[in-house]
């Protein structure tokens, strides 16, 4: 099992490169229907000419984000950098891996 770290910012989204294909996140951001510290991205990428988003992905501790979705990727994983066992409480604690 690899764990890849994705680059992440609180203040802008941000780009990578998967097996060659460009994925993109959105900004994270608090989704404040869900309570505090419920903080979700959106995920695009193209394929077959054709832009494809999951929206509102809910960055929950240590569970598969992706399963239920059909992307380019086969897994995101959220760990909090202060507590690894819990959801993030501030955006500058989440951290996002790739498992292979």
């Amino acid at each position: 099992m690899a764990l890849q770290l994705i680059p992440m910012a609180s203040t802008r989204g941000t780009y990578f490169s998967y097996n060659g294909t460009q994925i993109n996140f959105s900004k994270v951001r608090e989704n404040g229907y869900m309570g505090k510290a419920a903080w979700v991205i959106d995920i695009s990428w193209e394929e077959d000419g054709t832009i494809k988003t999951v929206g509102g992905v809910v960055l929950t501790a240590g569970v598969n984000l992706l399963r239920q979705y059909n992307l380019p990727m086969p897994s995101l994983l959220v760990l909090s950098s202060d507590n690894p066992t819990d959801d993030p409480v501030d955006i500058d604690d989440i951290n996002l891996y790739i498992k292979d």
